[in-house]
């Protein structure tokens, strides 16, 4: 199944910044594994949001042992750890499709969502 997105997020200023993040993996395995990622952060400090992007990335394709239920809760639960002291207000919203399933998870405070 080919996937479309639409990602519209508002202007950073002073209240913050969101930034969305799209992912299909090239790689087979990790692709019929883990299937397609999306993430919405919201923080007032845009400064890490690549880097969590990044680690996002590597934690939810990284052990394929997991379910990927599991490594969903797992990469956003280590997101959280990992950065949530240090960059004001986070707010994590995801979602993995994989087949007919849809795995969403999310953390923090966002007022936004997927529709």
């Amino acid at each position: 199944m080919k996937l479309t997105s639409a990602k519209l997020t508002g202007n950073p200023d002073a209240s913050g910044w969101t930034q969305v993040y799209d992912f299909e993996p090239q790689d087979t395995e990790k692709l019929e594994a883990r299937g397609h990622l999306f993430v919405v952060i919201s923080a007032v400090d845009s400064s890490v949001g690549h880097e969590i992007f990044a680690r996002i990335n590597e934690e939810y394709y990284g052990d394929l042992a997991f379910t990927a239920y599991d490594a969903l809760k797992k990469a956003l639960e280590k997101i959280v750890h990992e950065f949530g002291k240090n960059v004001d207000k986070l707010a994590i919203s995801s979602g993995a499709i994989l087949g007919d399933i849809v795995y969403l998870g999310g953390v923090g405070k966002g007022d936004w969502g997927f529709v």
